[in-house]
């Protein structure tokens, strides 16, 4: 089991690597290559939406109030960036205040299963993870 300071610190890890994705991907923001079918901007409105989606279900596990998001197009990486670290703060207000105690707690998921917070955190960190990847591929990086 990972502590809530260590899965912070995945969580963060992968942020910054998004962020160096995005400004390496700025040149080829728009384009969908080596087969991929979504360009950067997509890849980059897909993970910051789900950055808030992962801290409004710890929020939820938490008792807290989720936070409403509206997904909108990213037409530059400038705009990606400034748009991830608003994704950043939401977040980060629900992640500041998880312990380890807190790892257990459970909320439900839009699909209507629970899932704790360890889990989520977990997840949000491999999301990043996974399209910071697929950013790469879709830009040839």
């Amino acid at each position: 089991m990972a502590s809530a300071d260590e899965l912070r610190k995945a969580i963060q890890t992968q942020r910054e690597a998004l962020k160096a994705t995005i400004a390496a991907a700025a040149g080829k923001w728009n384009e969908a290559g080596n087969g991929e079918e979504w360009p950067p901007a997509r890849v980059a409105q897909h993970v910051i939406g789900g950055e808030v989606n992962y801290a409004n279900h710890v929020s939820n596990a938490m008792l807290g109030k989720p936070t409403a998001w509206e997904s909108t197009e990213l037409a530059t990486a400038e705009a990606a960036l400034a748009r991830l670290a608003e994704a950043e703060a939401v977040a980060d207000k629900a992640y500041r205040y998880v312990e380890d105690r807190d790892l257990t707690k459970k909320a439900d998921t839009s699909a209507g299963t629970p899932r704790d917070v360890e889990t989520t955190m977990r997840m949000a960190a491999e999301h990043l993870a996974e399209h910071v990847d697929h950013m790469k591929k879709t830009a040839g990086l």
